[in-house]
């Protein structure tokens, strides 16, 4: 027993759907929001690391967001909102479990894009 089909299917005179236009995802502005400096902490994905001072957080803040935003967007130009949430949260579990902010933060939040 087969489906039937629509009478203007058969004729030739059904139309395809427009598509649904892409909604812009902005990463550049995800990233800066999930990379915080508040004081001298730290905040990446939600995981706090304290550093020496106010200063080097911003710094690092400012630095991480930088090489992390032009990681994705070259990898991941035409990103959505499932692949950031998927990036987010894989993200906030290596930072998690990694404990400390030191020079292989970064490769690891790069291999994470990567992984996407």
């Amino acid at each position: 027993m087969a489906l039937p089909y629509p009478y203007e299917a058969e004729t030739g005179q059904l139309k395809p759907r427009s598509p649904v236009p892409r909604a812009p995802f902005d990463i550049a502005q995800h990233v800066r929001e999930a990379i915080v400096a508040r004081g001298s902490v730290i905040q990446l994905f939600g995981v706090e690391h304290e550093v020496a001072g106010p200063e080097l957080a911003a710094t690092m803040a400012s630095g991480y967001q930088e090489v992390l935003t032009q990681h994705f967007l070259e990898r991941h130009s035409l990103a959505d909102a499932d692949a950031w949430s998927s990036f987010e949260s894989q993200a906030r579990a290596q930072l998690e479990r990694h404990g400390e902010l030191d020079d292989s933060t970064m490769n690891t939040l790069l291999m994470t894009v990567d992984g996407l």
